[in-house]
């Protein structure tokens, strides 16, 4: 039994199956985190499981049962030890901070953390590209579509401000600096001269006070709701500029265009997290400060 308990939004989501996707069994999906913390406050934002968007996606739930058999304790070591010849015992996999772990070879897993990185995963990059394939887009995102394949060198930029603004989560995330939306683009430009951009933000007006109204700049608005169709149109993109966000992560990682792709250098806020950002970045993108 692989197995995994959600947290955090739909990219954070991804990772943790992604993760356990590749062990090659069947999934299970343990959604107590999620039931039990369903209320947003100054210092947390709640969440939906939002994996069930994917009609490819395969997952069972994780039953009371399945919490009996293979992650309850005894103080019987008798019972203990029978449990695990019988197989009903599932090793922990719980990450710390966001330090990349080495996995065990072992028939049970159970994950507890978020596992942001390409390396647990990326040798089966074509079974994942298949499983996270986006349902159709609506009416309204299909002009937006047409734009971007419209255009050669299209330039999806994403900005997160929103729940980061949150003073603990400010304090953990930080928020990236203009200056490293001008270095990324100007980075891209450097090869390709022509380029439009598809802005997504969670604070529009502050994108805007960014890059101005001009054609070659379009904002992509009208997807509170439905911000998987964010993702899905970040992914027909050629080029790529994420935030420090694993939603934007994925929108770059899913494209099937060879194009340039920048990360940030501070993931998190260096003062308050030590992480190798080589963990969380593949090694075909540029990072920029």
């Amino acid at each position: 039994m692989i197995a995994f308990k959600p947290m955090g939004g739909l990219g954070n989501q991804m990772f943790q199956y992604a993760v356990s996707f590749v062990q090659g069994q069947d999934v299970f999906i343990d959604f107590s985190f999620l039931q039990k913390n369903n209320k947003s406050n100054e210092h947390f934002t709640a969440r939906k499981f939002e994996l069930d968007l994917f009609p490819n996606l395969n997952w069972k739930s994780f039953t009371t049962r399945h919490r009996l058999l293979y992650l309850s304790h005894s103080e019987n070591r008798l019972l203990e030890r029978m449990r695990s010849l019988l197989g009903f015992y599932c090793k922990w996999i719980v990450q710390q901070e966001n330090e990349f772990v080495n996995l065990p070879n072992h028939a049970n897993l159970y994950f507890v953390g978020y596992f942001q990185s390409e390396k647990y995963f990326h040798h089966k990059r074509a079974e994942l590209v298949k499983t996270f394939e986006f349902p159709e887009l609506d009416r309204r995102n299909i002009p937006y579509l047409n734009e971007i394949m419209a255009v050669e060198n299209s330039v999806s930029v994403h900005i997160r401000r929103g729940d980061y603004l949150k003073p603990s989560v400010l304090e953990y995330h930080g928020i990236l600096p203009d200056a490293y939306y001008k270095n990324a683009l100007n980075h891209i430009s450097s090869q390709h001269p022509d380029t439009t951009l598809f802005v997504f933000s969670d604070d529009l007006n502050y994108a805007k006070s960014l890059f101005g109204d001009s054609g070659k700049v379009i904002y992509i608005q009208g997807n509170e709701s439905s911000a998987w169709q964010d993702m899905a149109l970040m992914t027909k993109c050629k080029h790529h500029v994420i935030a420090n966000s694993s939603f934007s992560w994925w929108g770059a990682w899913l494209s099937q265009k060879s194009g340039i792709t920048v990360a940030p250098q501070n993931w998190f806020n260096p003062q308050k997290v030590k992480f190798d950002i080589h963990d969380f970045i593949p090694k075909t993108w540029a990072i920029i400060a």
